[in-house]
C-alpha cells in the first residue's frame, strides 16, 4: 500500500513538472472580458471586515491566458 502511494506521488511530480514545462514554452495574450453593469439591489452588505481588500482606483490588470 505504501509503494503504491510513492507511486502516486512521483507520477504526480512528473506530471506537474511536465505541465510547468508547457506553460513556460507558450506565450501569454490578454482576455478581453466584457462585465455586465453593477446592479445595486437589496441591503448593503458590511464593508466594514478586516480582510476585505480595497478597491485598487484604478481598472483591474488585463487577465493572461495561454494563446489560442
Amino acid at each position: 500500500m505504501k509503494n503504491i502511494v510513492k507511486l502516486i506521488c512521483v507520477l504526480g511530480l512528473i506530471m506537474s513538472s511536465v505541465v510547468f514545462a508547457q506553460n513556460q514554452n507558450s506565450s501569454l495574450e490578454p482576455i478581453k472580458l466584457e462585465l455586465p453593469k453593477p446592479m445595486f439591489i437589496g441591503t448593503p452588505q458590511n464593508l466594514k471586515v478586516k480582510n476585505l481588500q480595497k478597491p485598487l482606483g484604478k481598472p483591474r490588470p488585463a487577465f493572461l491566458a495561454p494563446a489560442g
